[in-house]
C-alpha cells in the first residue's frame, strides 16, 4: 500500500515539474500580450495628410495663356532711285544710320529701325522694304476651345497694357485661330525672342473669390467634375465639396 502511495506521489511531482514550466511560459505571455491589446475606445478618424491649405478671399482677375509671337503685318518702304547701288539684303537688320544705297555722289542711311523684308529693283525707283521693329505686334494661337476670347477687341497684357485686336485669320494653325494685337505701347522687346507662353487678361476681376491651391483640387473619373477635401481646426476630415 505505501509502495502505491509513494508511486502515486512521484508521479504528481513529476507532472508537477513538467507542468511549472509551461504554467510560467503562459503566464509571461499572457502578460505580454495585455500590454499590446488595443483601447476598444479607440477612434479611426479620418484626417489630412501632406500640408493643409487655406482658402483665401481674393480679387481674381480672369486671364487666359495663350501661345504668342511677334511680326509685323506691314512694311514700312524707302525708295531710291535707279542709279543707286543697293547695300542691304532681305533678312538683314538695319539700324539708324546705316548705309542702305549709294550712287555717285550720294550715300542714303536709315532714319528706321529695322528688318530688310525684301528689296524691288524692277522699276525705275528702287524700292527697300522694311518691317519696323517699332511696328511690332502680338501674334496669338488662340485654341478653339478658348474663341471666344477674340470676341474682345480689347485685351491686357501682365502689366496692365492695352491690347488692341487688329486682325483675325481665316487660316488656323496647329488647331488654334490667329488674332494680332496691337499693344498701346511699343513693343520693346527683341526681334526673335517670342514670348511663348503668354498671359492675357480679359480686363474682369472677381471680387473676393474663394481661391485655393490647384494641387487640393482633384478628379475621381472623367466625368469632369472637380472636388476638395475640407477638414477642420484639427486637420481631421469633415466632408467633400464639388
Amino acid at each position: 500500500m505505501k509502495s502505491k502511495i509513494t508511486k502515486l506521489i512521484m508521479v504528481v511531482i513529476i507532472l508537477a515539474l513538467y507542468l511549472l514550466p509551461i504554467g510560467i511560459i503562459q503566464f509571461e505571455s499572457n502578460k505580454e500580450i495585455s500590454k499590446y491589446q488595443q483601447d476598444s475606445q479607440i477612434n479611426f478618424d479620418d484626417v489630412a495628410f501632406g500640408t493643409v491649405d487655406e482658402a483665401q478671399y481674393l480679387d481674381v482677375e480672369e486671364y487666359y495663356t495663350v501661345k504668342a509671337g511677334y511680326t509685323v503685318l506691314d512694311t514700312t518702304d524707302i525708295y531710291v532711285g535707279e542709279n543707286y547701288s543697293i547695300c542691304v539684303s532681305e533678312g538683314q537688320e538695319i539700324l539708324k544710320g546705316d548705309v542702305i544705297a549709294k550712287s555717285a555722289g550720294d550715300t542714303r542711311t536709315a532714319d528706321i529701325e529695322g528688318i530688310i523684308a525684301g528689296v524691288d529693283m524692277a522699276g525705275s525707283q528702287y524700292k527697300i522694304s522694311v518691317y519696323k521693329f517699332d511696328d511690332m505686334i502680338y501674334k496669338l494661337y488662340v485654341p478653339m476651345k478658348n474663341s471666344y476670347l477674340i470676341k474682345n477687341k480689347t485685351l491686357y497684357d501682365e502689366k496692365g497694357n492695352k491690347l488692341k485686336l487688329v486682325r483675325k485669320s481665316r487660316v488656323m494653325e496647329d488647331g488654334c485661330i490667329i488674332a494680332y494685337y496691337k499693344p498701346d505701347k511699343k513693343i520693346s522687346d527683341y526681334w526673335g525672342n517670342e514670348p511663348g507662353d503668354f498671359k492675357v487678361f480679359t480686363g474682369k476681376c472677381y471680387n473676393d473669390s474663394v481661391v485655393i491651391n490647384k494641387k487640393c483640387v482633384y478628379s475621381k473619373d472623367d466625368s469632369g467634375k472637380k472636388y476638395v477635401r475640407l477638414v477642420d481646426q484639427d486637420d481631421k476630415f469633415k466632408e467633400e465639396r464639388e
